[in-house]
């Protein structure tokens, strides 16, 4: 009896399960240098900088600076830039094109925010 009790005690601490479920998830494939340095994307804010370069456009990319409350340091526009950057890096751009940098206040939990929004270029 005792060894049947110690029986069912396990299997129900383990769930009735003999599977192993992962929860983690894998890290996307990025290159050494890029994840270490994201600024090796270029961020044009010409669009005759680009003229006569075949590009494909892969979407629109942003980045943020956010100060959270007025004791927080203030954002940033070299952040935003740099978040921006890596925004495009997960799409494997080669370029931005850089539409606008902008200074919101009260906007989405940031006391004051700085937003950059731009297109990912792949040069062909």
């Amino acid at each position: 009896m005792r060894v049947l009790t110690i029986g069912l005690f396990t299997l129900i601490l383990s769930g009735f399960s003999m599977q192993s479920i992962s929860i983690a998830k894998p890290l996307p494939n990025l290159s050494s240098q890029m994840q270490s340095d994201p600024t090796v994307i270029p961020i044009y804010t010409n669009a005759q900088d680009v003229v006569g370069k075949p590009f494909r456009d892969l979407g629109e990319v942003s980045g943020e600076s956010c100060q959270e409350s007025k004791r927080d340091k203030a954002p940033n526009i070299s952040v935003a830039r740099k978040n921006m950057q890596v925004s495009a890096l997960a799409k494997n751009a080669d370029a931005i094109m850089l539409y606008s940098c902008e200074s919101l206040q009260n906007e989405s939990g940031c006391y004051r925010q700085v937003m950059c929004t731009g297109s990912a270029l792949e040069f062909r």
